[in-house]
């Protein structure tokens, strides 16, 4: 329930405040304010719009709601662009106040961009949108239905009960009518409660597009790659890769590849032969090439920031604006006028030559939130940094755009993949960073974080990206345990599956968990829970039903989950838990749900989500077949379930015992990339007299996998 509004603005040079009850009209001097509230369901969204009668400087307007806390209710806190943690809050905790030394390379990279903001006990501040969620699950969702007026701020101060939104529009000149807030309040499921969001968001933006695109897997180099990004570690690593067959989708050229941070035209010394060759490379590979590009940001020795002084982005005083600091590229970054036209010819002319004369595909825009640094007279930071997205949208035309460091608003129906999480670095967590209060800091543990905090943004806004990850512990400080926890998390809540390694450095095990994320397939979440840094999420893959668990802490933790027979690919074998088990420090383990209908996978050791290296099994002419996923690069154990009663089956020609576990009878046969391929005779259909060699192979044409034949039971059915 909205109970007050607050508006401050300068009329010829008198500043005003004042306060109203924002669903009545309301005239005052200079100044005409309308506020809409129409009823969605148990919801509401609420419009307030501004006219003014002559040119106003707007400094602030906000509204204020009442919420319903207990000590059960959680509050989320969406981090102010991709890289910023983002994750629930218990009702006394704070969000941490970015201290020295942080604050001098970090302050223009998070919200101290934008100001300093108060950190204290049961003030929650989020950024777009946010939730309050209840014991029982429910969530009551708080959005803002666009971010081209301006950022939208949601503060919750959890003492008082009350909600503020504000519109970051500060020095806003008006001389039109302004949409100062425009949100949705919307009680319920939290699945139903999103997707009503995104409908009110499409709607409200007729040029909105819903974009999902389907899950990827790729390569990515840049200069944090263990042997820094050059044209020997590019080739070497796309050699092994196509060798080794890796089913890749993209692979990617990142940060490294520029002669200098700002300067995309002309390659880096390191690249003697081009980006054109590297390219056609890419493409003889069988992969699409993708390029990363950082548009809005330069740094001070390339030839941008040193001879083209109309393209940087100025304070009131003249001076560049700083962008982060980043010591591989020689210390400060400065930003680029996302407004100037000398800007955007300079974009159009690098796009048109990545994408058209040099032929890459795919584009990793970076760095984007230093479009959205400094407001205009008549523009807010919000508006400039849509703006800036719409550009490099429109640049790339029908190519694939990845986004990184924006403001998520921004990118919502805009690019096709968006990440939602911060880089991962050779660790687990910057220990010192977090205690900084450093936000935006690369960490696999700050990654996870967001990426699962922010999971229900995938395929409504766009489909959400994750940061390139490290199979091999050679060089970093994680442990093979924490790598596969990452595997998993990752696999799960991103629909951009890279790497940043040459799999020759791998170990055998290293190169098997690589190999068991193939092939990588669509997922649909249907819970993530978390207790005491232990997460239990529930979803589906293919009409199978898992249960991932992930102790993300240093310390043992217990998880709870539905009574149930689960396969478990760490004995490997079939396991009955109740309700209440454990995971050590950084442990995981993914269990599939064992399906209750005979002939149906229960099991497989091939993949990190049990069974999803097969297609299939599939029935015709009472013949089951069992196939192996073209993408599948590793071999697997596949238990497949029988009717009970079943005591053999023949498999490909030999006839095997099945087995019997907990109520279930199974058969267990491999499956490999060279050979794998059975086929499964009903044993109520199965022939008397032993099948004939053309009947058999009539079967196999197309057939890719494995197939099985289970032989008439001498019991049972």
């Amino acid at each position: 329930m909205i109970t007050q509004g607050q508006v401050t603005y300068v009329f010829r040079g008198k500043e005003m405040t004042f306060e109203f009850y924002p669903v009545q009209p309301l005239e005052r001097l200079g100044l005409s304010m309308r506020g809409e509230r129409k009823v969605i369901g148990d919801g509401y969204r609420f419009t307030f719009t501004m006219t003014p009668s002559e040119d106003i400087i707007l400094k602030s307007v906000s509204v204020d709601i009442a919420v319903d806390l207990n000590h059960h209710s959680r509050i989320f806190a969406n981090g102010f662009q991709s890289w910023t943690e983002s994750r629930e809050y218990e009702l006394r905790e704070k969000i941490p106040r970015l201290r020295w030394p942080a604050a001098f390379s970090g302050a223009s990279v998070g919200e101290g961009a934008l100001g300093s903001f108060r950190s204290a006990q049961g003030l929650v501040r989020s950024w777009t949108y946010s939730y309050i969620r209840a014991a029982d699950g429910n969530i009551v969702l708080f959005g803002s239905v666009s971010e081209r007026p301006g950022y939208t701020l949601f503060e919750c101060d959890t003492g008082a009960n009350f909600l503020r939104v504000s519109r970051e529009c500060a020095g806003l000149r008006l001389g039109e009518t302004y949409t100062a807030l425009d949100i949705v309040v919307l009680p319920g499921r939290e699945e139903e409660v999103f997707k009503t969001y995104f409908q009110e968001m499409i709607g409200a933006d007729e040029q909105a597009v819903k974009i999902a695109p389907a899950p990827v897997s790729g390569w990515f180099g840049s200069s944090n790659h263990p042997g820094d990004i050059s044209e020997p570690v590019v080739l070497a690593s796309l050699a092994e890769l196509k060798k080794r067959d890796i089913p890749l989708d993209y692979f990617l050229i990142g940060d490294g590849w520029q002669s200098e941070t700002g300067d995309w035209l002309k390659p880096s010394s390191q690249f003697p032969k081009g980006m054109k060759k590297m390219a056609e490379a890419i493409k003889e590979a069988g992969y699409k090439p993708g390029i990363w590009i950082a548009p809005y940001i330069c740094s001070r020795w390339s030839e941008t920031f040193r001879r083209h002084k109309d393209r940087l982005l100025r304070d009131e005083m003249g001076r560049p604006v700083r962008a982060g600091w980043n010591g591989k590229w020689g210390g400060n970054l400065y930003a680029l006028d996302a407004c100037s036209p000398y800007v955007r010819s300079y974009l159009a002319e690098v796009f048109h030559t990545a994408l058209d004369d040099w032929g890459f595909e795919v584009v990793f825009t970076d760095f984007l939130y230093a479009a959205g640094l400094r407001p205009r007279e008549r523009k807010t930071r919000g508006q400039v940094m849509c703006d800036a997205v719409a550009l490099v949208r429109e640049l790339a035309r029908d190519k694939v755009v990845l986004a990184g460091g924006v403001p998520l608003g921004a990118a919502f129906h805009t690019v096709d993949y968006c990440l939602t999480s911060s880089g991962i670095s050779y660790r687990w967590e910057d220990g010192l960073k977090r205690v900084l209060g450093f936000r935006e800091r690369f960490s696999a543990s700050n990654a996870l974080t967001s990426m699962i905090g922010r999971y229900r943004l995938n395929g409504k806004a766009f489909a959400s990206g994750g940061s390139a990850l490290s199979m091999s512990t050679q060089g970093q400080r994680m442990t093979l345990e924490q790598v596969k926890t990452l595997l998993k998390l990752s696999l799960l809540f991103s629909e951009t599956f890279l790497v940043s390694d040459n799999p020759a450095a791998y170990s055998a095990e290293e190169m098997a968990q690589y190999k068991s994320a193939f092939p990588v397939k669509a997922r649909t979440i249907l819970s993530a829970k978390s207790r005491r840094g232990a997460w239990t999420v529930s979803f589906e893959i293919d009409g199978r039903h898992y249960v991932l668990l992930a102790n993300l802490s240093s310390k043992a933790r217990e998880f709870r989950v539905d009574p149930c027979l689960y396969f478990d690919p760490s004995i490997p074998g079939f396991r009955k838990y109740e309700e209440v088990g454990e995971l050590g420090p950084y442990e995981s383990r993914c269990l599939l749900r064992v399906p209750l209908e005979d002939w149906a996978v229960a099991g497989g050791t091939g993949h990190v989500f049990p069974g999803c290296e097969v297609l299939g099994p599939s029935s015709e002419d009472g013949v089951i077949r069992l196939d192996l996923h073209p993408h599948a690069r590793y071999e697997s154990e596949i238990f497949l379930r029988v009717p009970n009663g079943t005591d053999s089956c023949v498999v490909n020609g030999q006839r095997l015992k099945t087995q019997e576990t907990h109520g279930l009878t199974f058969v267990r046969l491999r499956l490999s990339p060279e050979e794998g391929w059975a086929l499964v005779y009903r044993p109520s259909e199965r022939p008397r007299r032993p099948i004939s060699r053309g009947a058999f192979l009539k079967h196999l044409p197309g057939l890719q996998g494995a197939h099985v034949l289970p032989a008439q039971p001498t019991t049972g059915p």
